[in-house]
C-alpha cells in the first residue's frame, strides 16, 4: 500500500511538472495517453506486480483524471445528474474516444478529456 501511494504521489509529481504542449503549458493528448497505457494493462487485470515505471504511469493516469474530476467544481461543466464520474469512468471515456479520434493525439489533453467526457454523456456545460 505504501508503494502504490508513493508510486501514485511521484506520478502525480511528474504528470505536473513534465511534458507540456508547445505553447500552452498543457499535457499533450497522446502523453496522456501513454501514460494511461499502465493502467489499461492493470485494470484488466493482469495482477503482476508494478515495475517503479509502471507505477509512476498508473500515479500519472489516475492523478489526472482526480484533478480534473475536482476542478469541474470551479469550471463551466457539471456532472450529469445520475451520472457517476469517477477517475476511472474518465480514463475509459478518454481512452475510447482517443482511439475512435486519433487526429486530436497532437491536441492538449484537457480539450480531448473534455470532447471524451461530453461524448459519453458523463459531463455537460452549464
Amino acid at each position: 500500500m505504501k508503494k502504490a501511494f508513493v508510486g501514485l504521489a511521484l506520478g502525480f509529481f511528474l504528470l505536473v511538472s513534465s511534458a507540456r504542449a508547445q505553447d500552452k503549458n498543457l499535457v499533450q493528448t497522446s502523453t496522456l495517453s501513454d501514460r494511461c497505457a499502465d493502467f489499461e494493462r492493470v485494470s484488466a487485470n493482469d495482477l503482476h506486480p508494478l515495475s517503479a515505471l509502471e507505477a509512476i504511469g498508473f500515479g500519472n493516469c489516475l492523478g489526472y483524471f482526480e484533478g480534473l474530476i475536482e476542478g469541474l467544481a470551479v469550471s463551466k461543466y457539471t456532472i450529469v445528474p445520475g451520472a457517476t464520474l469517477s477517475p476511472v469512468a474518465a480514463e475509459l471515456a478518454f481512452r475510447l474516444y482517443v482511439n475512435q479520434h486519433p487526429e486530436k493525439l497532437h491536441q492538449d489533453a484537457i480539450s480531448t478529456v473534455l470532447a471524451a467526457l461530453l461524448n459519453a454523456h458523463l459531463i455537460e456545460k452549464q
